[in-house]
């Protein structure tokens, strides 16, 4: 079979030239960067950056692919682009505001929320991340999930309540970072706070892998664009040094850390232990088992467009579509059990799909859901438009909502907020991640509404004066 590296880096190629452009077309008004640009932007980090990483690291060649199944599959990403940025545009609002050199100005809902979080009091962010710690120390000492992929085989051992706790707390944490990072660049008073927060979330997010620790540094980034409308080279080139450091020294040493406690066999049982023993062999052994598993990732894991072209292939061998089964496996499997009597049908919709196409060639094996695969599964190429909307709808939902309950209650707002850049950063994700984060954002709300009072204040930054001249619609 013929080599098509060349094919698919021009592919991809395209795609990090016309994002590129998107990107720059935004940088010109930072402050209305939505939900849906970082996703839009990750999207292009994965399939656009991915194949070049694995490109490299594999020594200059890629899996070969046939021609077609390349074409059809990057059509089906274009239209997942496309599906996006459709939503955003139907759905893009501006919001009157002052900046910090008291310029008036328009802004988008993240901005708007970003440049308030000051007003959140800071005794809710206290008791929530003071939950999430709770949480996360009962499951790291009681349960051994601490690391990326320790909860796979663990998390069966929960009890449910604990199970509904941990998701729940994927939301407030996910807000308390959210505030950190913004009232880091407004100069908050509360210093010590934000410093502990987002101290806290470097550590957790490292041990969350490589993908948690690039959403966390670009968060921040964000964060510091949206408050202060601009880049400053002294905060760029200060992250790029942090940047290089945690690829060059720290992931090597978690990668051989994690390995040695989730895959050794002479663990303890307990948790701070097997780390400690993990970190003393894992500098005894100079990373080599380290070194060659972050080359054998590097290799493969970047390339996430791999299972859309399985499923074209499958398709093409007979496999039938799936007519909304895939998106509906997310659906149910991230409905609470205790709703289905008896046993609950689907627990991961990745698999459902594999499963599905087995009988037509499918591999089995972990792979890479996104939110373009699965609905290429139910509708073929034109899948991929399918799921940019209804991730599109689902993101602006959530941000409007978000700014909808920060007037009343900030902390909450910040929390569905952040929920929401959660599932835009993480573009490699089974669907029921997705709808899990978008569910718990409303039992959140509800419970918020049933035990908390209304804090009664508002995003817009002018007097009521300043407002008169804009029309009642500029205001979400």
């Amino acid at each position: 079979m013929e080599d098509t590296s060349g094919l698919q880096l021009m592919l991809a190629s395209m795609i990090l030239i016309a994002i590129g452009g998107h990107f720059l077309y935004k940088t010109r008004h930072w402050g209305t960067i939505s939900v849906i640009d970082i996703a839009v932007w990750m999207g292009a980090v994965y399939f656009g950056l991915g194949p070049w990483v694995a490109y490299f690291a594999a020594g200059g060649h890629l899996p070969i692919v046939e021609q077609e199944l390349l074409i059809r599959g990057y059509i089906a990403i274009w239209l997942y682009f496309l599906g996006l940025i459709a939503v955003q545009f139907f759905t893009e609002i501006r919001i009157p505001t002052v900046n910090q050199e008291g310029q008036h100005e328009f802004v988008g809902r993240l901005a708007s929320m970003l440049r308030d979080a000051g007003r959140t009091k800071p005794g809710a962010i206290i008791i929530c991340y003071a939950i999430v710690l709770v949480v996360r120390t009962i499951l790291a000492l009681g349960y051994g999930i601490l690391f990326s992929s320790s909860g796979f085989d663990n998390v069966a051992k929960l009890p449910y309540l604990l199970v509904m706790f941990r998701l729940m707390c994927e939301v407030v944490a996910g807000g308390c970072l959210l505030w950190a990072c913004a009232a880091f660049w407004l100069g908050n008073k509360h210093r010590g706070l934000v410093i502990f927060i987002l101290a806290v979330e470097a550590v957790y997010n490292f041990m969350q892998g490589r993908r948690w620790m690039m959403s966390y540094f670009i968060l921040i980034a964000l964060a510091h664009i949206a408050v202060r409308g601009k880049i400053r080279f002294r905060y760029l080139a200060l992250g790029a040094a942090v940047a290089a450091l945690f690829w060059a020294v720290l992931m090597p040493a978690f990668i051989g850390i994690r390995k040695t406690v989730l895959w050794a066999p002479n663990q303890t049982g307990e948790i701070v232990t097997d780390v400690w023993n993990a970190t003393v062999k894992y500098y005894d052994e100079k990373n080599t088992p380290a070194d060659d598993t972050i080359n054998r990732e590097l290799k493969t894991r970047p390339l996430i467009a791999g299972f859309i072209f399985q499923i074209l292939e499958c398709q093409d061998h007979g496999g039938p579509m799936m007519m909304g089964r895939a998106i509906g496996a997310g659906v149910i499997a991230a409905t609470p059990r205790y709703l289905f009597p008896g046993t609950k049908p689907i627990y991961d919709s990745e698999l459902y799909v594999l499963g599905f196409y087995a009988p037509y060639g499918m591999p089995g094996g972990d792979t890479d859901s996104t939110w373009v695969a699965e609905p290429v599964a139910d509708f073929g190429v034109i899948g991929g438009l399918m799921g940019g909307l209804i991730l599109g709808s689902i993101l602006a939902v959530g941000e409007r909502i978000g700014l909808a309950v920060f007037r009343d209650r900030p902390w909450v707002g910040l929390c569905v907020t952040g929920a929401m850049v959660s599932i835009a950063f993480l573009v490699e994700q089974n669907l029921e991640a997705t709808w899990e984060l978008a569910r718990n954002s409303i039992f959140l709300i509800i419970i918020a509404k049933l035990i908390t009072p209304a804090q009664h204040t508002t995003v817009e930054s002018f007097g009521d004066e300043e407002l008169a001249g804009y029309p009642e619609d500029s205001l979400a």
